[in-house]
């Protein structure tokens, strides 16, 4: 019969839990099963049931025998033709687990929910504390399809038998059942009874791992079951792991670092496991948790561990933004005398860190130092993250001076910024052709793409205004670009590119949520409604009145732009923010 899917999971997890089997020899004298065994490898299987059978009517109870019939009568689809041999075995062995074991699965593979209770009855009757007897009933009933019934039995067996018996298996079938928060609790009976082969934790981390399969929705509650006070601390240690692996390592290492193990073995283990499960996190908080470990981890370590792990929580430190205490980790590591295990990768991470930090003299002279220990294409990217730091100091001059000697193309798209900047708009595109669509990363060279259109409308080679404003774009002042930007559109006139520019400062504007954004966008559309850039324009105008719930504003927008410039290539995504405004789909 076929069997549901939530059964099928349930047997397979329940199924590995095997049955000790008692000694052949409690069996008395083995018959010779060789003729029927060669009639079933025959495909003979009427014959070898036969032969089967006439050795169960001289030795009702040899489980072989008992086995090899109920193989060759399931080939044959005469699997009801086992009951009674099945009932004669019972009545000669009474207490034998395995017999038990295989009529419960054969009445539940008859789908006769009524013989499985029967048997499952019978079987608790015979052995009142047999965690396998109330396993196998469970495992029987959920093969046919009721879970519920699978975990009354279960619950029945733990109460029988007392302590944490069959939590294990309770977990299993609540989640079947979608009970999450259910199968929270009974894993953590089983994590607290460290009834696990490998001891309390390898029980956690068996927990942990099968919890993790949480659906996002239920993941609250999950939490929530755990640390129901009172919380001790193998539901903080599940719990903080949990969080880790969600992505949400912040959370979990407020659980978890206050029930951290004392000795240092054992800490330094659930560190480890904490780590690594926050290795794939990409927020910043959960990034900050992720070096806190690894800096802890580093303490109870010792020799190229501690030093993995310092190298580690610097690098977790950095993405996380925290650049301070990166540099502090690093430095350290640099100066240790008596040696890190990657002294150049090190300091790659060192001189990468500082210029982020905003330190570029400092990352300069260690590059200066250490270019020679570097490889080329290292050496390149590291010039280049100075080169940026230094842009942001506003000292364009020393940024180019980082990039002598550096031919690459990638060196190319960083000096067409520098051109830029001074104002120099044909060095700039220069430059950036040169540097091509492929230097960097994509966003590098969507950039320059972008940058390039806007200045190949203007009509000058040379606007220091217009360096002036993208600078503060690139040192982080967007309100300062954007009044820059207006005012070089203003000075350029309408057939000199003012509408592209209007279009640019409309668009950072409206990215910072400044209410100016309108005004600008509407001066650009009506600087040039016949130009390229008129339903760029528009379209902008349409997410801004969109963003601002001004749906009516949004709609009438954007139908203008799709009837009035169908060729545009921005018709498409006009089209999208129509649907959101008409309600046809939720905004994104």
């Amino acid at each position: 019969m076929r069997r549901p899917i939530t059964s099928i999971v349930l047997c397979a997890a329940l199924g590995a839990l095997t049955l000790v089997a008692t000694p052949l020899a409690a069996q008395g004298d083995r018959p010779n099963l060789a003729p029927a065994t060669a009639l079933e490898q025959a495909g003979h299987y009427q014959q070898a049931a036969a032969a089967y059978e006439q050795v169960l009517r001289d030795h009702p109870t040899y489980r072989p025998a008992l086995y090899a019939l109920e193989r060759v009568l399931r080939a044959a689809n005469a699997l009801p033709e086992l009951v009674p041999y099945m009932d004669s075995a019972l009545a000669r062995s009474p207490r034998d687990p395995l017999i038990y074991s295989l009529v419960l699965r054969v009445w539940g593979d008859l789908g006769n929910p009524d013989s499985v209770t029967a048997t499952g009855r019978r079987w608790v009757r015979a052995d009142p504390k047999s965690v396998a007897a109330y396993r196998e009933w469970a495992f029987a009933v959920a093969q046919l399809g009721d879970l519920a019934a699978a975990q009354r039995v279960l619950e029945e067996g733990r109460q029988q038998i007392g302590g944490h018996a069959l939590a294990r298996e309770l977990a299993q079938v609540a989640m079947a059942m979608g009970d999450w928060a259910g199968a929270a609790r009974a894993w953590l009976a089983v994590a607290t009874s460290g009834s696990e082969a490998g001891g309390p934790s390898d029980a956690i981390l068996s927990a942990t791992l099968t919890l993790q399969r949480t659906p996002p929705a239920l993941r609250d509650s999950v939490v929530t079951a755990l640390l129901t006070p009172p919380a001790d601390t193998v539901a903080r240690e599940i719990a903080g792991l949990l969080l880790a692996g969600w992505g949400r390592a912040d959370e979990g290492w407020v659980q978890l670092e206050p029930v951290l193990p004392a000795a240092r073995a054992p800490q330094a283990q659930l560190l480890g496991r904490f780590s690594e499960r926050a290795r794939a996190a990409d927020a910043p908080a959960a990034q900050r948790a992720r070096g806190y470990a690894l800096e802890r981890l580093a303490k109870v370590s010792s020799g190229p561990a501690a030093q993995r792990a310092r190298i580690e929580a610097a690098r977790a430190f950095a993405d996380a933004g925290d650049r301070t205490r990166a540099t502090q980790l690093l430095s350290a590591i640099a100066n240790d005398t008596t040696g890190p295990p990657d002294a150049v990768a090190t300091m790659a991470m060192l001189i990468g860190v500082n210029a982020d930090a905003g330190r570029p003299e400092e990352a300069e002279r260690r590059l200066d130092e250490w270019r020679g220990k570097l490889a080329p294409d290292e050496v390149s990217s590291l010039s280049e993250r100075i080169a940026w730091a230094w842009i942001r100091e506003g000292a364009l001059d020393r940024a180019d001076h980082v990039l002598a000697g550096d031919s690459s193309v990638s060196a190319d798209g960083v000096r067409g910024w520098i051109a830029l900047y001074h104002g120099d708009l044909a060095g700039a595109n220069a430059f950036f052709k040169n540097a091509g669509p492929y230097a960097g990363t994509r966003a590098d060279a969507t950039a320059r793409t972008e940058v390039l259109a806007l200045v190949a409308r203007l009509p000058a080679d040379t606007v220091p205004a217009l360096g002036e404003a993208l600078l503060d774009l690139a040192q982080g002042d967007t309100a300062r670009a954007v009044t820059g930007l207006v005012a070089v559109a203003g000075r350029v006139g309408t057939k000199g590119g003012a509408a592209d520019l209007l279009t640019y400062a409309g668009r950072l504007a409206a990215a910072r949520g400044d209410s100016s954004a309108e005004e600008i966008l509407l001066r650009a559309f009506a600087a040039d409604t016949a130009g390229a850039s008129a339903p760029a324009a528009e379209l902008q105008l349409g997410r801004f009145y969109l963003e601002h719930d001004r749906a009516a504003d949004a709609k009438m927008r954007l139908e203008h732009l799709i009837l009035a410039y169908p060729e545009s290539a921005v018709v498409p995504e006009a089209r999208r923010l129509l649907d959101q405004a008409r309600g046809a789909i939720p905004k994104s």
